[in-house]
């Protein structure tokens, strides 16, 4: 699909996304969150008054300041429309399976890849972009002060989360979080369970209308277009477990693009899920008890195991990569270097120096966690998963 007509179905799309949809979605989540905030047990207030000031601060403030900015885009900087899209880089997959490593690892060959770090999920204009660069190169003729702030600042936000998934204004992360915006992020409905009607915003390529998800990801589409013609790198790099229940979708958007789908023993898995889960929508009040998250950990942890995989047979290997997170971690060079070369992309010098400066390194491990630790059990993971690791070679235990 070439960038004009890709542009022109865009706007089509849009069309039917109603803003009354929108803002339906946005009341029902503030709705929900205020009430467990106002009325809800005493442990999950804070964590919903948390919640509460994100969507009625944070959000609308992003919105506002995305709106201006893709304004003056089109003003200053219309080159991000001629901006080829046309072959990105999706990873997919079970949380928890190596894919922020991987992103990470990739994203060290700027000439190649272009992602998204954690301070662009605010920016989502190339205006608001070079304006963020005017003023670092200004802080920097300054002695860099300002620089320094921040970063003193960044090392100590959400410092418990942390140990579960590294995080850094500057350092690559997830970009279904740009759906925000538009309320259609797969996060809505781990942030507010009790909302059947968010549900479709995670289980996309099952609960909600193709026209819907396909207008959310041309829009999506159209932001990666801002963010490559700023930053450059050839190919566009996406690593998002949320991803893993919009493949269909993805697939219609982006006929020609490329999925790494990683794997790991479904024990860790599970384990790890919960923990994040716990750790993440726990602090923000989202979870009631015990019983539902076990529910949540073996819904999403199933699907992404069973459908995801199913949505993304009949690609061609030069489509389509399955990477086991154990060769990933226990050997990087071959592993990474067969992946790129089945998706006919490079091999690189950052890319190899990655690779070294990771193996002496080795594995760093802040994040302790098991099984029982939220009542799973090696017998409960083997009966759900029995298929799992019959498919991929694991053994319980």
């Amino acid at each position: 699909m070439g960038t004009d007509v890709g542009l022109s179905v865009s706007h089509m799309l849009g069309a039917h996304m109603s803003a009354t949809t929108m803002a339906l979605d946005y009341l029902t989540a503030v709705g929900h969150v205020g009430a467990t905030a106002l009325t809800g047990p005493a442990h999950r207030r804070v964590g919903r008054l948390a919640t509460l000031g994100i969507l009625t601060s944070v959000v609308p403030t992003v919105t506002a300041a995305g709106a201006l900015g893709t304004v003056a885009d089109e003003v200053f900087f219309r080159g991000w429309r001629d901006t080829p899209l046309d072959r990105p880089v999706f990873i997919v997959g079970n949380h928890r399976t190596g894919s922020t490593f991987l992103q990470r690892l990739l994203a060290r060959d700027a000439e190649q890849f272009a992602t998204t770090r954690f301070v662009d999920l605010f920016l989502h204009s190339v205006s608001q972009k070079r304006v963020l660069a005017e003023l670092g190169r200004l802080d920097g003729w300054l002695g860099g002060h300002g620089a320094a702030l921040v970063d003193r600042l960044d090392r100590r936000w959400a410092k418990d989360f942390r140990n579960v998934h590294s995080m850094g204004l500057g350092k690559p992360e997830e970009d279904d979080y740009l759906l925000l915006t538009r309320m259609a992020s797969g996060i809505l409905w781990e942030t507010v369970p009790d909302a059947p009607r968010l549900r479709r915003h995670f289980w996309s390529d099952t609960e909600m209308d193709a026209r819907e998800q396909d207008a959310h990801l041309h829009a999506y589409a159209n932001l990666a277009r801002r963010h490559k013609y700023h930053h450059g790198g050839r190919v566009w790099l996406s690593k998002n477990p949320l991803f893993s229940t919009r493949v269909r979708g993805l697939r219609r958007v982006f006929p020609k693009a490329r999925f790494v789908y990683l794997v790991r023993h479904p024990e860790k898995v599970v384990a790890s899920t919960a923990s994040l889960l716990h750790e993440g929508l726990g602090g923000l009040g989202a979870l009631r008890d015990a019983r539902q998250l076990r529910e949540m950990v073996h819904e999403i942890c199933l699907y992404m195991y069973d459908e995801t995989l199913a949505n993304l047979e009949g690609l061609p290997p030069d489509q389509l990569v399955c990477v086991r997170q154990e060769d990933l971690l226990g050997d990087a060079d071959a592993t990474v270097r067969g992946m790129l070369e089945q998706l006919d992309l490079d091999w690189s010098t950052p890319l190899a120096e990655g690779v070294a400066e990771a193996g002496a390194r080795g594995p760093r491990k802040t994040h302790r966690y098991g099984l029982e630790d939220h009542g799973f059990t090696r017998r409960e993971v083997a009966e759900r998963y029995t298929h799992v690791m019959e498919r991929w070679g694991y053994v319980s235990g």
